[in-house]
């Protein structure tokens, strides 16, 4: 089990700035990847790729940074068992941000991408 820790970059988008956090290196379904707190970031995406093996991603969120739900798609498509490169629009505004890895542990080499507005959309 390791520990995948957040990477940021600052996304300079006119007419609005944005935020760019990835968890790269996701190898196993016993991977912890840390939370990342975000309620600045209205409008959010993120991007899931890789090798996944037997591993599957999933993205919750929370308000309270205990109790995490899985987060969903504006249609209501939960963001949870994801086993292939995609990308899905976050539907709910939550203070935190959580990567779940999940599956059968394998070797896997996997990047959670997401990027958030900082401004107006």
């Amino acid at each position: 089990m390791a520990a995948v820790t957040y990477t940021h970059t600052n996304v300079q988008a006119f007419p609005y700035p944005a935020q760019l956090y990835q968890w790269a290196g996701i190898a196993a379904a016993a991977d912890t990847c840390n939370v990342l707190e975000c309620p600045q970031l209205r409008d959010k995406s993120v991007q899931i790729a890789g090798t996944f093996s037997a591993v599957t991603i999933a993205i919750h969120g929370s308000n309270d940074g205990t109790n995490y739900s899985v987060l969903e798609e504006p249609d209501g498509t939960a963001i949870t068992a994801i086993a292939a490169d995609g990308i899905f629009q976050i539907g709910q505004l939550t203070r935190y941000v959580k990567v779940v890895p999940g599956g059968a542990a394998a070797s896997a080499a996997i990047t959670v991408s997401l990027l958030g507005a900082t401004g107006r959309v």
